[in-house]
């Protein structure tokens, strides 16, 4: 995503494919995924209630368990 501070590439283990998490300033801005179908609603969910890098990854963690 042009104009993003920050890639951040989060593994899951439990999972196929990649998710891929674009932050601009302390904003989550955009995502990728691939192989992941279901993460991408959920992540534009979040991305729509502008939370934060962390609030992102804390979900990503969460959702790995």
């Amino acid at each position: 995503m042009p104009g993003a501070d920050e890639i951040l590439v989060v593994e899951n283990h439990h999972e196929r494919g990649l998710l891929a998490l674009y932050r601009r300033g302390e904003r989550l801005v955009g995502t990728l995924t691939v192989d992941r179908p279901t993460q991408i609603v959920k992540y534009r969910r979040l991305i729509t209630q502008r939370a934060t890098r962390d609030e992102a990854l804390a979900y990503a963690e969460a959702s790995s368990r």
